[in-house]
């Protein structure tokens, strides 16, 4: 990006350029002069001492002009090789007056208002002004110090002349001026036009890091994101004081930057970020803005799925789930049991005595004795197995991987679980348990098992209504 003092800078250089080129046409000058001179009849200098200064200027200019080149390619050195350029065009032009007298008019517009126009470019009128008289307090000085060396006419030349050839020279300046500062803007057009560029790259490159479906990741890619285009340190600070992603602290400081983000719901969580020192209006804190929007954006859209995810999670858990024990539902154990080693056993349970709980307590102790008989049965049922709710007082176990002996000894430790008496808000209440097993044979499908295990159950259900027997489904209140 460039500033105003890059562009005066630029400016002071497409000038020092041009008139380096002057100068070398004024050196062309100054070596046809010395050819063409012949000492008048008024003129004290011969012919070979007027050769050799003229020469002599000629190569100052030279040496002048490549010394300024080569200094303007070191930042920093511009203004002051630009003024020292002025300064040895001045003592070569007052040189060449004073010696040979006043060149020219052809040569004279050229090589005696080349310092005065190389001023005026670099220090305004002013510069302009201290050169004039510069020269011409010179060229007085040395009248008086040597009388009768210097031609009248030469002081004439620059005393009078000179205000007059400058007027003259004004619409070229002003044009030279104009084609500078067009120079100067399409430069800094060019390099404004690359800092975009390559902010735009950069942001590009660092949003992949946004693109993320979960905010604490989007949150952690937007800290990566703004260290990766150029900021010193960057984190994310929650509503509530606390640092949730980057490296830094709580505390506010003058030299931070702040960007406010919404998370979760209503949840506000601020950006913060410290950028190179007095590079806070570059480039950089734009890109941070540009990263910013698209974070704005994306934590949206990981708000909208990480919402989506537990409206997902929460319709499959009531999908396959009993909402009264939390244990699966039917539809839950059979999609559970498509994985699980085949042969599988099953425990098909049917409660004794529930529907005695539920006339004598109500239906509220009857939910309050399914959920702790579930919350039995699911602490004491083998590792690997599934528990489930079929709805009612029915409750089916499937094992993988199991024997009629292994169902039949995990159907005696659930009698004896569902056996304990039960506590209830209205008294003590027993019931007992009726369990009918089965065992898949190969390539029989679950139902298949579901029904074996169900008719067994009711079998033995049969059996003790004909035993009359008190132990199942008892009741005692206390």
């Amino acid at each position: 990006m460039i500033n105003d003092g890059s562009r005066r800078q630029l400016g002071r250089t497409v000038a020092a350029r041009a008139f380096s080129q002057v100068r070398l046409v004024a050196v062309v000058g100054l070596c046809v002069l010395a050819a063409a001179y012949e000492p008048g009849p008024s003129s004290t200098v011969e012919r070979p001492l007027a050769l050799a200064l003229l020469g002599l200027g000629a190569a100052v200019l030279v040496a002048g002009d490549r010394v300024s080149v080569r200094r303007l390619r070191r930042p920093g050195h511009r203004v002051r090789s630009a003024l020292l350029g002025v300064a040895v065009d001045a003592v070569v032009v007052v040189g060449v007056v004073w010696v040979a007298g006043p060149p020219p008019r052809s040569l004279a517009v050229v090589l005696v208002l080349l310092p005065l126009l190389e001023a005026a470019v670099l220090a305004g009128l002013s510069g302009l002004a201290v050169t004039w008289v510069g020269c011409t307090t010179a060229l007085v000085v040395a009248q008086f110090l040597t009388p009768g060396s210097l031609d009248v006419a030469a002081l004439q030349a620059l005393v009078v002349t000179l205000p007059l050839l400058l007027l003259g020279a004004l619409p070229l300046g002003l044009l030279g001026e104009h084609l500078v500062a067009e120079v100067v803007r399409s430069r800094a057009a060019g390099a404004d036009a690359d800092d975009r560029s390559e902010l735009l790259a950069s942001v590009v490159a660092a949003g992949a890091d946004l693109v993320r479906p979960d905010v604490h990741d989007v949150l952690t890619g937007l800290v990566t994101a703004a260290m990766r285009v150029g900021a010193r340190s960057a984190w994310v600070v929650s509503a509530d004081g606390r640092v949730v992603a980057g490296d830094g602290d709580a505390r506010r400081r003058p030299d931070d930057v702040r960007w406010q983000l919404h998370g979760e719901g209503d949840d506000l969580h601020t950006l913060r970020v410290t950028v190179p020192e007095g590079r806070r209006d570059d480039r950089v804190v734009e890109a941070l803005e540009l990263l910013v929007a698209q974070s704005r954006v994306t934590l949206e859209y990981a708000t909208l799925v990480t919402d989506l995810r537990r409206l997902s999670a929460a319709m499959h858990q009531q999908a396959e789930h009993d909402p009264l024990t939390g244990l699966l539902n039917r539809r839950g154990l059979i999609d559970l049991a498509a994985g699980m080693p085949r042969p599988v056993g099953m425990l098909f349970c049917d409660l004794d005595g529930f529907k005695a709980v539920n006339d004598l307590h109500g239906h509220a102790a009857g939910d309050l004795l399914l959920q702790r008989i579930a919350a039995r049965l699911e602490a004491s049922r083998p590792e690997g197995s599934a528990l489930a709710r079929f709805g009612g007082d029915e409750f089916v176990l499937l094992l993988p991987s199991a024997d009629p002996l292994e169902l039949a000894t995990v159907a005696r430790q659930v009698e004896l679980v569902v056996g304990r008496p039960v506590l209830l808000p209205g008294g003590t209440a027993r019931v007992g348990i009726s369990i009918g097993t089965a065992t898949s044979t190969a390539g029989e499908d679950l139902e298949a098992v579901l029904r074996a295990s169900d008719e067994a159950m009711y079998e033995v259900k049969r059996g003790r209504r004909a035993q009359r027997s008190g132990a199942a489904g008892a009741v005692a209140t206390r």
